[in-house]
């Protein structure tokens, strides 16, 4: 295929025609009905460049299409030919990542729409003026092929190599190049060479590589000498491990010839691309070596538990304390029997609660829906029924009923002992329920890896932050004495109740802001209204509470569900306890201010996370911080996660997350992102500063 488009392109293409060469940054346009090409320059003049940075400029027309430096089954790259009289000693491309072509079971490699080549050109006599002069070709494709040549010309004088207009768009470009070695974090863990299982087959190039987060769309080229080709992968995912199955064929199908050659690996994935360099395998049908898939997952049970564990301490926990401490305070004096069952009881609904979010979140995912740590916090009905379910508690604290209406619902808001395990239980499923929007220390390591495998990963992970988050509870189960020493239930207990049925209250008030977050003022005050006259009827009528409390909770999910669409959406803005302005995420314009070397905070946050909260009025919006982020020296920009946002999931799985907080600070010495931890401090965050600004502001906030 390839020889017959080179003859062809032998034929129709024949030499170019000489033109002036264009004095300036930038050459002619060469327009035809396909694309439009023309050369650039960085610079204005050459200075005393020992390398002057270059780009060709395609602008092809819808469907069009031009080959990448490995083509694939078909088609060629553009190619310069310099000519005579140009002082240009030697010239290279640089290739963007690109993308795949299938055309009738042909599969190719290249780029469409817009796309800059960038060219590194060396002078022959560095410090003179610089006559350019070449030959392009190139081909062209749809459903048919077009082969083109053309010669581009461009003129630099000497004097002072001042950056032209042209240089933001060369540079932008030139950072999509795949960088050698890769990112801090990715490595080949192995290679393998198969043999065709069937004849007539292709052999399979096994390639297992390692990230520290879970690659996002992964894909994989594969680059040997010319006489060999390789077909798109096979892939699987085990957490942070990808396994790319690579069909190989070589000259005349034999495959034998590749082993021990040299391999360039091209590792792509959603907003990155990487180059790798490999020796292929000195023989065929010899099993991988490498990191294997059961030993991650067993440092990720690990990590789950320990987040699940560490969860228990966290600012997200603070609205779910009362429920704990009354749950505990009413076992002063009882049984070891009945101290041993209540908490297992507890244990057993955090558990239960844990398991039925691990199920959601498999058939979302097998659903092709984004998943995610605390999403139902996105989903309005939801809130609306845990502020009905806490308001409920709270003025079971307050004595005002001891039975509400369905009677699992009566079960879950008795808090003594003396009324069965049920309440226990259902203490355990709230508690859980109202703990989750916010990530915490290995939590967001242990989910990513989860909800980025399949559906058993899924289940064992989340089993795990189960029985961390219920491991306190456990513990009293194993040891009653524990809660045993605590004084016995008197009219201390009426006073505990009260002020912690308060602190419920506040948590419905807090549950209700989020709300008008997304369904707007109006909405929100509706609910908060039928929510008030059903407390009033439950208060002074107890007898009514079956049905009040039944009809209440149809009202206030009706309106709602009728407001559901109605919140505002996100925007930018102004932190009343900030001087800076947030600006809106939008991964376009994080790209392009990373390729202008800035330095960017990315801030995903929501109204629902507790934790997120915490480091804003802590951390981002006080001190040292504060005041570089006000300097004019960092993009502060905010993804706002309250309501559903597939941009926003898809950025946070790029990094393997699936819950908030997430910040990461991006600059010139950390393109890729400096990640910072769950729980933000000061000194943490201006240290990521100094490193991703290369140490350009490390003194900005001191």
């Amino acid at each position: 295929m390839k020889t017959l488009l080179g003859l062809l392109f032998g034929l129709l293409a024949g030499p170019g025609f000489p033109v002036m060469a264009a004095a300036g940054p930038a050459g002619d346009w060469h327009r035809t009905a396909e694309v439009d090409y023309r050369l650039i320059s960085a610079t204005r003049a050459t200075g005393a460049l020992e390398t002057i940075r270059m780009g060709i400029e395609f602008d092809l027309k819808p469907g069009w299409h031009i080959y990448w430096r490995s083509p694939g089954d078909a088609g060629f790259p553009p190619e310069l030919r310099l000519r005579d009289g140009t002082n240009a000693g030697a010239v290279s491309f640089r290739w963007p990542r690109p993308e795949r072509f299938l055309l009738l079971d042909i599969e190719t490699i290249g780029y469409s729409d817009r796309i800059i080549l960038p060219l590194d050109v060396k002078p022959v006599l560095p410090g003179q003026p610089l006559q350019f002069d070449a030959d392009l070709s190139f081909l062209i494709c749809k459903e048919i092929c077009i082969p083109v040549s053309n010669q581009l010309s461009l003129s630099l004088p000497g004097g002072q190599p001042v950056p032209s207009e042209f240089a933001h768009e060369i540079d932008r470009f030139d950072g999509l190049v795949p960088p050698a070695g890769g990112w801090p974090g990715l490595e080949l863990a192995g290679l393998a060479l198969s043999a065709p299982a069937k004849p007539g087959e292709p052999a399979t190039l096994d390639v297992r590589i390692t990230n520290e987060i879970a690659l996002v769309e992964p894909d994989l080229l594969v680059e040997a000498t010319p006489d060999f080709w390789f077909g798109r992968p096979v892939v699987r995912q085990i957490g942070n491990e990808t396994l790319f199955s690579v069909p190989a064929t070589g000259p005349a199908g034999d495959i034998a010839a590749l082993t021990g050659q040299m391999l360039t690996l091209t590792v792509m994935q959603e907003g990155a691309a990487a180059e790798l360099t490999a020796t292929a395998p000195n023989s065929i049908g010899q099993p991988m070596t490498g990191v294997t898939g059961e030993q991650g997952i067993a440092t990720f049970l690990l990590l789950a538990f320990l987040g699940g564990l560490i969860l228990n301490l966290m600012p997200c926990v603070l609205p779910v304390l009362s429920m704990k401490l009354v749950s505990i305070a009413g076992y002063g004096g009882a049984e070891r029997r009945v101290i041993r069952q209540g908490f297992l009881a507890s244990a057993a609904g955090i558990i239960t609660t844990i398991m039925v979010l691990a199920g959601g979140a498999i058939l979302l995912k097998l659903g092709g829906a984004a998943v995610g740590w605390g999403i139902q916090f996105q989903q309005p009905l939801f809130l609306v029924f845990m502020t009905f379910v806490v308001v409920l508690f709270a003025l079971n604290l307050f004595g005002r009923f001891e039975l509400a209406l369905p009677s699992w619902l009566g079960r879950a808001a008795a808090q003594d002992t003396g009324s069965g395990l049920g309440g226990h239980f259902m203490t355990g499923v709230f508690a859980t329920l109202l703990a989750t929007p916010c990530s915490a220390p290995f939590l967001g390591s242990a989910v990513g890896f989860a909800l980025a495998g399949s559906p058993t990963d899924i289940a064992l992970i989340f089993l795990l932050v189960g029985l961390g988050l219920a491991a306190p509870y456990l513990a009293v189960a194993m040891v009653p004495e524990l809660a045993a020493v605590l004084p016995r239930p008197g009219p201390w207990m009426i006073r505990l109740k009260q002020v912690l049925g308060i602190a419920l209250l506040l948590t419905a008030v807090w549950l209700l802001s989020v709300l008008m977050a997304q369904i707007g003022g109006p909405g929100t005050g509706l609910v908060a209204g039928l929510l008030a006259v059903m407390s009033v009827a439950i208060a002074f009528r107890p007898a009514a509470t079956v049905m009040v409390s039944a009809s209440g909770l149809v009202a206030v999910l009706l309106v709602a569900g009728l407001t559901d669409d109605a919140g505002p959406a996100g925007t930018a803005q102004t932190d009343p306890a900030a001087s800076y302005q947030w600006v809106p995420f939008d991964r376009t314009s994080l790209a392009g201010h990373i390729a202008a070397g800035r330095t960017v905070l990315v801030d995903v946050t929501a109204d629902w996370c507790v934790t997120c909260q915490v480091n804003k009025k802590l951390v981002l919006d006080r001190g040292d911080v504060a005041t570089l982020l006000s300097s004019g020296q960092v993009v502060a920009m905010r993804a706002d996660w309250t309501r559903p946002s597939d941009d926003i999931a898809a950025y946070l799985a790029g990094f393997g997350r699936y819950g908030i907080p997430f910040n990461v600070i991006y600059g010139p010495g950390m393109p890729d992102g400096y990640v910072l931890p769950e729980l933000l401090t000061a000194d943490r965050v201006l240290t990521g500063f100094g490193v991703a600004s290369d140490g350009r502001i490390r003194q900005a906030g001191q």
